[in-house]
């Protein structure tokens, strides 16, 4: 029988399970803490968690299938005033673009 080898993270993190959720890093869920501490206080309308964004819909050519590119941001907040931050990960720079050309009406904000 073959044993599952445990996979170690790309940045050695380790998980943190808050709130019946799952997160990549110590640093995420502090985060996350801040963030609800401030929703408390009335300065964050809603927290989304890992939202996902089609910058460019799968195809197919010449018989092969490409996927879709998808950007995945940590924490979409919304904010009384109906504005929207995002918290962003590494892949930030080109997928940004391309997000920003899709989604006009939300903001990308590195914290």
């Amino acid at each position: 029988m073959k044993q599952k080898r445990k996979t170690k993270s790309k940045y050695n993190n380790k998980k943190v399970e808050l709130d019946g959720c799952i997160f990549n890093s110590e640093a995420q869920s502090k985060y996350y803490e801040l963030l609800k501490e401030k929703q408390g206080a009335g300065e964050i309308q809603a927290i989304e968690l890992q939202p996902s964004f089609v910058l460019q819909p799968g195809y197919k050519k010449n018989g092969k299938r490409f996927d879709a590119i998808t950007y995945k941001a940590e924490f979409m907040i919304y904010l009384p005033n109906g504005d929207v931050k995002g918290v962003v990960t590494d892949t930030f720079s080109i997928k940004k673009k391309m997000f920003e050309y899709y989604f006009p009406h939300l903001s990308l904000v590195a914290s």
